[in-house]
């Protein structure tokens, strides 16, 4: 069956690109031959110039000179590993095959000494042929990604070589184009990072926020008097999950809520048709716990459920308590038990310690009030996690269209 190529494009061996666009191989597109680096030597680490190590490919781009580890090279080998401004780089194993061949590129001012591993590829583009950031673009493309990681060896550890490097094909526009492609998609990193350090802001302002009006440092205005220390079980009651044997889970019925449907690590949720007394069903926005490995309340926001052997509901007597301000005051706690088990997150909880911790409490109005100011902070996030993750999108979709020349620029 012939496909219909629309004006203005060609088939080539890669697919359908622009008349004007060419397809070449990373060789021919380099200024001079690949090198890895250096041989590190951990004696020689600590001191003398910065080196760009596999790890630091996974990063940020570009690679942030200024935290770089140091290394004590020798002269022959700064003249000989000598990283100039807008050299590429590849990683040249990995333990999973996703990240081999990881590309990351480097700005560097004039006259500054940086090397470069032996675990790492360098790779040098030609400025007469190709623009260095439209090329670091190209090579974190999906179809550059897909060539790679097919490409390369797998074993204990996944591995590539110079050779399969050089042999990557490599789409590109006239030079021109290169340039206003590659300064698009650094002004659609630029609103992320911006929308990232917002957000890093904004978690800053509300956790200062929760250890002050969480522990009464601050008061909101009309507030005053003293608070009231219980016992967490004169207040909340604790209730144990159902634990599950393989042969009671069903394909349908009631959603069993475990703790990987919370952490995230699972979303797939197991079924039960067993009828259970009431309390052992959770409905939305009911408070409930993780108590064992990873822990920590959730507010619930899916169907009516069961929650798992590992997850305690906890029923709020509400004369005493708010529920959306205990859900804060139990961050507040959990963050007091980790403290004393040296920050691990892999804590054991008891329902008997739990229900025996004080907790220091304002009046129920006070709460509310506290719980409303953090709930606006935590709705602000929300509003610019959301912006963030649709420019991490709009971005990827910009990636795709450009790198294709599907939209053209110039």
């Amino acid at each position: 069956m012939r496909v219909k190529i629309r004006s203005g494009y060609r088939l080539s061996e890669v697919g359908v690109i622009p008349d004007d666009w060419e397809v070449s191989t990373l060789a021919n597109l380099a200024e001079y031959p690949m090198q890895n680096g250096v041989f590190f030597e951990a004696n020689r680490k600590g001191k003398g110039c910065p080196m760009i190590n596999v790890g630091d490919l996974y990063g940020g781009s570009p690679i942030p000179v200024g935290f770089l580890e140091r290394f004590d090279a020798s002269p022959d080998e700064q003249k000989r590993f000598q990283v100039n401004d807008g050299d590429l780089f590849f990683t040249r194993s990995s333990i999973v095959p996703s990240g081999i061949a990881q590309c990351n590129h480097v700005s560097i001012a004039e006259g500054d000494t940086v090397v470069f591993d032996s675990h790492v590829i360098r790779y040098r583009p030609n400025p007469k042929i190709i623009d260095a950031l439209f090329l670091f673009r190209a090579c974190t493309a999906s179809n550059t990604r897909r060539y790679l990681i097919s490409h390369a060896k797998t074993g204990t550890m996944t591995t590539i070589d110079q050779r399969v490097l050089s042999a990557c094909p490599i789409t590109f526009p006239p030079l021109p184009e290169q340039r206003a492609i590659a300064e698009a998609l650094s002004d659609a990193d630029a609103l992320i990072a911006a929308l990232e350090a917002m957000i890093a802001k904004k978690r800053d302002l509300k956790q200062a926020a929760m250890q002050q009006l969480l522990t009464g440092k601050t008061r909101l205005p009309g507030f005053s008097g003293e608070w009231k220390v219980s016992q967490q079980q004169d207040v909340i009651t604790f209730i144990n999950g159902r634990a599950y044997g393989r042969h009671e889970w069903e394909t349908s019925g009631t959603p069993v809520c475990r703790l990987q449907n919370l952490t995230g690590s699972g979303e797939k949720f197991y079924y039960s048709k067993l009828v259970l007394p009431e309390r052992q069903y959770m409905l939305e926005g009911d408070l409930i716990y993780m108590w064992s490995a990873s822990f920590g309340p959730h507010i619930w926001t899916g169907p009516r459920a069961i929650f798992h052997y590992h997850i305690w509901k906890l029923e709020c007597d509400t004369e005493e308590v708010d529920r959306q301000f205990y859900y804060y005051k139990l961050v507040e706690i959990t963050e007091a038990l980790q403290a004393t088990m040296g920050g691990s997150t892999m804590l054991h909880l008891t329902k008997t310690g739990m229900e025996k911790f004080l907790v220091n409490l304002p009046p129920i109005e006070e709460q509310t009030a506290i719980a409303e100011v953090l709930s606006d902070m935590d709705a602000d996030l929300a509003a610019l996690e959301a912006r963030a993750a649709k420019a991490r999108t709009v971005k990827q979709g910009m990636m795709q269209e450009l790198l294709t020349g599907k939209v053209r620029l110039v």
